[in-house]
């Protein structure tokens, strides 16, 4: 995803705390409201405090697939 792009949907999401590598270049951008930190995994507690604030969604979340699944079936058995 172009970085532009990415920026656009961060700002879309609203405020939040911007982490990694680009971070700076993302702030510098979007401005007030997205600060910076060096917490790489957030705590579950902020996530689920920040979750509460969003509006309860009409369907189930999708699953979101970063690659293609690796997963095989197990080969079949052949009895003894």
């Amino acid at each position: 995803m172009p970085f532009d792009d990415a920026v656009a949907r961060i700002r879309a999401f609203g405020p939040c705390a911007l982490c990694g590598t680009g971070a700076d270049a993302s702030g510098a951008k979007l401005g007030s409201g997205f600060a910076l930190t060096d917490i790489r995994q957030p705590d579950a507690l902020q996530v689920a405090r920040l979750a509460m604030t969003r509006p309860v969604p009409d369907r189930p979340p999708a699953p979101l697939y970063l690659r293609a699944p690796d997963a095989k079936l197990p080969a079949t058995v052949q009895p003894l």
